[in-house]
Order: structure tokens, then C-alpha cells, then sequence
């Protein structure tokens, strides 16, 4: 009789037949990937029985089955409103941010970009002198690479084989991805498709590798595995509560490690191989502009609601990007074509939900031992609502 966690590793290949994509990571034993194909009506009465051999199991793991059956109701056609399918997937309610967030980041860009011109083109023109070129990117993701990982290993023990390959892509609508592959290794692609400013790569390499999603990955992998023998965490799967967590982390990984003055100088010493146009003070400015910037991360999930909610046309849903979003047509293109995506639809809401949960969790005591937990234990987003509730 298949244990819990194989069945729930069997169920999460069922769907991955209807659902491509599903599984984000996998790397447990080869024959638990061999399953029974069964058919799309048949799988919600196997994800319900699951769901109650599992009352007993973890909040984790119930959360993560009652998730699926909300995938499985959606693929199976049935009819449950955007917000909802949301909520049930990721255990999550998302907000819309009002517009006049926005704006004020535009006012205060007006006022920190010198020049008369229109606000995006002075953006631009500020970005451009970041911009880092395509033959420059090996020797300066693979600089800040090295500083980001010898922070990681002072605060947090990680195994001595974990390693990660870094590779550059093109034709996706991100602009990163880890891929992690078992055995404490990752593959992080980087899409050069959307041009690479040297002011966010710390943020972008310490999201998806230190301390962000492939730190994530290589302790729980060791604490929760090979420790503990929980066999269900050796799956990862994109559409539900786990990750939510598994963004906020990497949302939050780089402030962990190094504060604003800390990554502006990591810049200044990099500055030499990046080949881009800025000077030093320009790089030492950066921070401020950069930080107003932040304030615009909302606008992608209010794009999602108004594409899937309020049944906005693509075209509608651009113009919203680009009047608030500050970014070029083909960023905002890419933008648009994650949140028509299969799996990345509704995913947008990991990001800003996720972000402001682990912001809130790190405050709860040691902002270094509470992040530390996060990357070693799996927590529901409800489990981290308790956590900040106290």
C-alpha cells in the first residue's frame, strides 16, 4: 500500500498529464513517476480521497492536497471565479492596490530623474546607462554571484556539494528561473530577452540562487528529506500554497544578507567588468530611483485582476502596464504573456502576497533566525499568517 507521500506524488504526475507544468521540481525516487493514467474525470474523486486520508497528515500537506482539487475542478471545467481559484489555490485572498500608489511613485521618479523630457523616456535614458550587455554577463552575474553565496554561507549551513549552473536563454516570458534538480544542484536561466540593468541583478541572483529559491531548495532538501525522510517534500509544485513561501523568500532573500549600502558598493567594484555607461555616483544614485521603482511591483497583479476579472481585452490590459508600469512594450509584452500563461496566470500573486507575508514573518523575532526558518521548514501561507498573529 503506497505511504501518503507517494500517493501524493503519484496524484501531482496525474494532473501534470492535463496540466503541464505543474511539477516545478521533482527528486525523489524514478518509479513514483510511473503512474496509472488515469482519466481527467476519475482524478478529482482520487484527490478527494487523498484529501481525507490526509486529515491527519501535516497542515502542510492538507493544504497542498485541497489545492489540487481546486486545479482539478478548474481543469475538469468547472466553473469557480478568478479571485476564488486564487484563494483556494494558493490559500491567499489578493488585493487590488489602488492606482494612486502608483502614481506617487511616478511623482517622486519625476522628481529624482533630471531632464524635461516624459517620465518614461527619462527613465529609459537612466536604465540605458545600466544596461549590461549580453558578452559581459558571464563575468558579472559570476562576481556577484561569488559575494552572494559568501554571505549565504556565514548565516546559513549550507551543504558543501550544493552548486548551482548559470545559464542565459532567450524566448521566455521571464526573467529568471531556477530549476532545481535534486542532489543540491540548480540550473538558473536568465532570459536576455529583457535587457539586464546592473543596478537589479543582486536582487534577481540572490532571488532565484542566494539566498533565494535554490537555498530554499538545497536546506529543505537536507533538513526535510534526507533528515527527516518526508518524501513529499522532494516535489515542488508551481500552482499551489508552497509557493507562496517559496517567492516571499526570494523576494526578501537579498535584504537578508546585505543591506543598501552594502550592495551599492558590490556594484561600484563590479562596475569595471559590466561595461555599462554609468559612473560611480550614478551607481551610488541608483538606490533611490530603484526604490521607487519597487512601489510600481503591484501593478502586474492589478494587470492579472483585470485581465481575468474584470475581462479586460489584451490590448486594455497593455495600456495599463505601460501607463503605469514605466516599462518598454516588450517588457510589458512579456508581462502579458506571463498572465495569459497556463501555470503563471494566476501566479502573479505568489510574488507581491508572498513578498509582504515573509517581510512580516522576519519581523515576528531575529530577522536572521526567522528567515532561516523559512528556508528550513514549509509553512502555508496561513500558517504564516498565525506566525505574524502571534
Amino acid at each position: 500500500m503506497p505511504t501518503l507521500a507517494e500517493r501524493y506524488i503519484q496524484l501531482a504526475y496525474s494532473i501534470q498529464e492535463y496540466f503541464p507544468g505543474y511539477i516545478d521540481a521533482y527528486f525523489g525516487p524514478d518509479e513514483l513517476k510511473q503512474v496509472e493514467k488515469l482519466s481527467l474525470a476519475d482524478l478529482p474523486k482520487a484527490a478527494s480521497t487523498l484529501r481525507e486520508d490526509a486529515n491527519d497528515a501535516s497542515p502542510w500537506l492538507q493544504a497542498q492536497v485541497a489545492s489540487m482539487q481546486t486545479v482539478l475542478a478548474t481543469l475538469s471545467g468547472q466553473t469557480i471565479s478568478y479571485l476564488e481559484e486564487v484563494k483556494r489555490v494558493y490559500d491567499i485572498e489578493p488585493q487590488h492596490l489602488d492606482e494612486s500608489h502608483f502614481e506617487e511613485a511616478h511623482r517622486a521618479l519625476n522628481d529624482l530623474l533630471e531632464g524635461s523630457g516624459r517620465l518614461f523616456e527619462r527613465l529609459e535614458s537612466f536604465r540605458e546607462r545600466f544596461f549590461v550587455p549580453a558578452e559581459a554577463m558571464p563575468h558579472v552575474t559570476e562576481h556577484i554571484n561569488a559575494e552572494l553565496r559568501g554571505r549565504t554561507k556565514k548565516l546559513f549551513a549550507l551543504p558543501d556539494e550544493e552548486t548551482f549552473t548559470v545559464q542565459f536563454v532567450n524566448d521566455k516570458p521571464w526573467g529568471g528561473y531556477n530549476w532545481y534538480a535534486g542532489s543540491y544542484h540548480s540550473r538558473i536561466d536568465i532570459n536576455l530577452d529583457l535587457p539586464k540593468h546592473l543596478y537589479g541583478l543582486p536582487h534577481l541572483l540572490a532571488h532565484e540562487g542566494y539566498p533565494g529559491h535554490h537555498t530554499e531548495h538545497v536546506l529543505k532538501e537536507q533538513h526535510l528529506y534526507r533528515e527527516q525522510g518526508k518524501l513529499e517534500h522532494t516535489i515542488f509544485l508551481i500552482n499551489s500554497p508552497e509557493a507562496v513561501q517559496a517567492e516571499g523568500i526570494a523576494e526578501n532573500a537579498l535584504a537578508q544578507i546585505m543591506s543598501e549600502d552594502e550592495v551599492t558598493e558590490l556594484l561600484v567594484d563590479v562596475l569595471p567588468l559590466s561595461k555599462v555607461r554609468a559612473t560611480k555616483d550614478e551607481v551610488r544614485r541608483a538606490p533611490e530611483i530603484f526604490n521607487a521603482l519597487e512601489h510600481l511591483g503591484y501593478v502586474g497583479s492589478n494587470a492579472a485582476l483585470l485581465l481575468h476579472e474584470q475581462k479586460a481585452s489584451s490590448e486594455d490590459v497593455l495600456a495599463y502596464l505601460q501607463r503605469y508600469d514605466l516599462s518598454s512594450s516588450l517588457r510589458n509584452q512579456k508581462m502579458l504573456e506571463f498572465l495569459q500563461g497556463l501555470t503563471s496566470a494566476s501566479y502573479v500573486f505568489t510574488y507581491t502576497v508572498g513578498k509582504e507575508l515573509v517581510a512580516q514573518v522576519v519581523k515576528t523575532g531575529n530577522a536572521k533566525e526567522k528567515f532561516g526558518q523559512l528556508l528550513l521548514e514549509a509553512y502555508t501561507p496561513g500558517m504564516m499568517r498565525e506566525m505574524i498573529q502571534g
